[in-house]
Order: C-alpha cells, then structure tokens, then sequence
C-alpha cells in the first residue's frame, strides 16, 4: 500500500468517525448533549519576546436556555493525546442568546482546549463558537455588494432568539402556575377530607358513647333491682 493511499484512509476514516477535538479556528456550529464533554481547540502561537497573547472565546446559544455549563481550560501538552495544565476562567458559559467573550491569556505556544459539560438534566443546546486572539489578523466583513460592513441596522431576526426565549419562559411560568394549583387543589380536597372524616369519625364516637352509657346504666339499674329483690 502506497503512502499517499495510507494517507487518503486516514482522511476518509477521520471524516467518517470525527475528531476527538475541534478546532476552532473560524466560527463552528456544535451542539452540547446532556451530561456529554464536548472539547474545542485553538492553536496559540506567542512570542518568547512578547508579552502573553489575550485569547478569546466567542460563544453564543443559538437555543437560548437557562443551563448551567462547566467550563475548563487546557494549556498546551507535550502529548497531543493528553490534556496540558487546567488554566482557571474568570467568567462562566452564557446560556441566554447573548454573544459572550471569555478571554484567557496564553503563557506559551500550542493548542488550548476548551471542554463544556452540561448538566444530565439539561436540554441539547446548540452553540456558535469561535476564537479570537490579539496577534492574529482578522479579516473585516463585506456585504452583498462588496462594502465593509461598519454596522448592521438592528432587525426583528436579532431579537428573535429573545423572543424564542421569552416565549419559553412564559410557557414555563404558565405550566408552573398550573401545577401550582393542581397542588393546590389536591391540598384543599385532601384536607376537606380529613376534616370531614374527622368530625364523622368525632360524632359516631359520640353516639356510640351516649348508647354505651345509656345501655350500661339500664343493665346497672336492672342488676341492682334484681338484687333488691332478691334480698
């Protein structure tokens, strides 16, 4: 088998089963599975000269919930199989729509490693993600007719993840007020019951103690004429 057919299956099997990392060199759509790791990765180039490269990671949740998401930075290893040194994050995953930049500074050369985990709990959340350091260049962004897009006039689509996620909160607080009083009403029917139980139960007692007491003190007064006579 030749090297360049050695090379073109790797390619293929690569493409068929996935990288165990992505990175994120431009903007990358993923999706984050319940209580499932996922890892991105950028390659950092500094210079031993320089001060240390600003990174940041740009994320925004094209399916705005309100989720909790661990967030742990990697430094560069050795290994490329293994993960480097954990790096502590100032600031935690946005989860609400909002565009959010977490930044980090890169002390050396090499590929950093960004892994999210959800709760088991959580929804699938779909994210666009990316990073940006402070020595790459970066392109600026034309339209349509070939002009530099200096700013974008705000439009219905911008706000529509808000509304996605406004609307969702309505629904939520609507189910929860509805089961509220489904509680509710299960306690008020619940202690209706007791109580009405309680006075039958109160009452029969009663009744049965009044006879009690009248049959006892017939039986008593009988005994004691039978005995009265008797003498």
């Amino acid at each position: 088998m030749s090297f360049i057919l050695r090379i073109l299956l790797t390619i293929v099997f690569l493409c068929l089963y996935g990288f165990p990392y992505t990175l994120a060199d431009t903007n990358v759509y993923v999706k984050l599975f319940p209580n499932k790791e996922l890892c991105v990765s950028h390659f950092v180039f500094r210079d031993p000269e320089a001060s240390p490269v600003q990174v940041g990671f740009v994320h925004r949740a094209l399916s705005p919930r309100l989720s909790y998401i661990r967030a742990k930075l990697y430094g560069p290893s050795a290994d490329i199989n293994t993960r480097g040194p954990q790096i502590p994050l100032e600031d935690s995953i946005d989860t609400l729509g909002h565009l959010t930049t977490i930044y980090f500074h890169a002390e050396e050369t090499g590929i950093y490693t960004i892994c999210l985990k959800s709760l088991r709990q959580a929804p699938i959340m779909g994210f666009e993600i990316t990073f940006v350091a402070n020595n790459e260049k970066v392109d600026p962004l034309y339209l349509e007719d070939g002009t530099m897009a200096v700013d974008k006039p705000v439009g219905m689509e911008d706000y529509k993840d808000r509304l996605n996620m406004l609307k969702i909160c309505v629904e939520e607080t609507r189910d929860e007020l509805r089961s509220i009083q489904v509680r509710r009403f299960m306690f008020e029917h619940t202690t209706h019951s007791i109580m009405r139980v309680t006075i039958g139960t109160l009452l029969l007692n009663m009744v049965i103690a009044a006879v009690l007491f009248l049959w006892s003190e017939r039986y008593m007064e009988r005994v004691f004429m039978k005995k009265k006579k008797n003498e």
